[in-house]
């Protein structure tokens, strides 16, 4: 049986004729040819012959179908027998039935979702800034939307008559509705009515935010400052409402505080990063401090004495040795002759050193306004400095120290040799004012003073406060740059740390 079943499917396959009814393809199929069984094709590959409404055209063999279905349930017609085309038509309708449902609930599925899912949220964005504004939405077709609006963003406008309000306008605070003018990230801390409050204390400028100057000290490091010239360093004069930096010329970015490792404490510029100032940083900007530095052009040319002289030369046995003690202090010795030197040749030096070998009426007050420290050795020309009364020459060469503790004392104590014997050299002694600190005095007179001293701001004579500090270093010597007198060992050593002390 199965073996002829099979026979006859692939006969029925082959075969195309247009036959209706009980064919003679139908060999062999136990029934007569006015009884083929009713659901039996009329002819190969039609689907319409022999079918009542809504039966299958699929012939079952044995329960395969022809499309390779197995079971015989799917409205197939059968070729077992008569019992089975019952149950075949039965199965049949119940099919149909079954479909035409599916059918129709698919057909009312899709019609409800073309009706309600058609339109779509829009909220109005009236200043285009692309954020809407979440109270004034409608559904409408996503096709034709209202003018003006645009779905529903994930942030509210809380102005949305401005462009320039909206949550996130600053980068950096982007949790607020604001606006950020300047474009530094930072919302405007007074900004438009209903607007939030950023922390931008100057959203006109894009050099002023929390933390632009980040150089500063806590906490103005993180403070709403303002750095022009983005050194790290904030403007300390800068417009009403910012918080004042140290910055003293912020258009500047090589002029800040502490540009000079070894001043700290000034603003000025370290052009050629030696460590000290320049010493005409104020050319750069009238606010900057003037360092210590009197080439900043030349990393080995640091702080400079001015030494003025009576033929700008250091020849002169008294002169000579204050040359390498100045240097053995760091300095470079810039050299002047007393006759054509000004206050303004003092201004690249720390230190001016007036030698006994000038003649007191060469230099006279040049020095007197000098905002350097000053050493002067020519007694005579204490009272034009306004330091002290004239020097008087004396011909002692022995001074006794006052005031062991003192830093010019160099440690010294008792009674020390000042000057070398030598026929013509001597001290200067003289009483200076109340504020002077007295260092030595000649030996065997404490009340004649030969070395003194005055620290800035102290008052001297004549009602005038010294502009810097002031050192009275009596050394006497005659005859001009041929004189024959110098300081003695201890002397020298003194007059070091003079020069130590009055650049301090």
């Amino acid at each position: 049986m199965t073996t002829r079943w099979t026979t006859l499917a692939l006969g029925l396959v082959a075969l195309g004729s247009p036959a209706s009814g009980c064919s003679s393809t139908c060999i062999d199929d136990g029934f007569g040819g006015s009884d083929c069984p009713s659901g039996q094709l009329g002819s190969a590959g039609s689907s319409d012959t022999g079918h009542g409404p809504g039966e299958s055209d699929t012939l079952v063999l044995d329960g395969t179908s022809l499309d390779g279905t197995v079971g015989g349930s799917q409205g197939g017609t059968s070729l077992d027998g008569p019992d089975t085309e019952a149950s075949a038509s039965t199965d049949t309708t119940a099919s149909s039935d079954s479909s035409d449902a599916t059918t129709t609930d698919n057909t009312t599925s899709s019609t409800s979702a073309s009706s309600s899912g058609g339109l779509q949220p829009f909220c109005l964005d009236a200043d285009g800034d692309g954020v809407a504004d979440l109270d004034a939405c409608v559904d409408a077709d996503p096709d034709d939307p209202p003018p003006d609006h645009i779905p529903p963003t994930d942030a509210d406008d809380c102005d949305d008559t401005d462009p320039t309000v909206f949550p996130g306008a600053a980068a950096n605070e982007p949790d607020l509705c604001t606006t950020d003018a300047d474009g530094d990230g930072w919302g405007s801390a007074s900004p438009p009515p209903g607007a939030d409050a950023g922390t931008d204390c100057d959203d006109g400028s894009p050099f002023t935010f929390p933390g632009a100057a980040d150089a500063e000290a806590p906490p103005l490091d993180t403070d709403c400052l303002r750095d022009e010239d983005d050194d790290g360093w904030g403007d300390d004069q800068p417009p009403p409402g910012v918080i004042p930096g140290s910055d003293c010329a912020d258009t500047v970015p090589s002029l800040f505080p502490g540009a000079a490792s070894l001043e700290p404490e000034l603003c000025t510029i370290d052009a050629d990063g030696d460590g000290w100032g320049d010493w005409d940083s104020a050319s750069q900007d009238p606010a900057a401090d003037e360092g210590s530095d009197c080439d900043d052009a030349d990393p080995l040319i640091e702080r400079c004495a001015l030494l003025v002289t009576q033929d700008g030369t250091a020849d002169a046995p008294l002169d000579a040795p204050l040359v390498p003690a100045l240097q053995a202090q760091g300095l470079t010795v810039l050299l002047a002759e007393d006759a054509l030197v000004t206050a303004a040749d003092a201004d690249p030096a720390v230190l001016v050193v007036i030698s006994e070998t000038s003649t007191s009426t060469d230099v006279a007050a040049k020095f007197h306004d000098v905002d350097e420290g000053a050493i002067v050795l020519e007694g005579l020309v204490w009272d034009d400095m306004d330091m002290a009364p004239a020097g008087t020459p004396m011909n002692s060469v022995t001074v006794t120290i006052l005031d062991a503790a003192h830093p010019i004392a160099a440690g010294l104590s008792g009674n020390i040799g000042f000057m070398i014997v030598d026929p013509g050299s001597g001290i200067f002694q003289t009483a200076p004012g109340a504020g002077a600190q007295l260092v030595a005095s000649r030996v065997p007179n404490p009340a004649h003073i030969v070395v003194f001293a005055f620290d800035t701001g102290v008052m001297m004579e004549n009602g005038f406060a010294a502009p810097a500090r002031r050192v009275g270093f009596g050394a006497d010597v005659d005859g001009g740059a041929g004189a024959n007198g110098q300081l003695a060992a201890d002397g020298l050593a003194m007059f070091g740390a003079a020069a130590v002390w009055a650049i301090d």
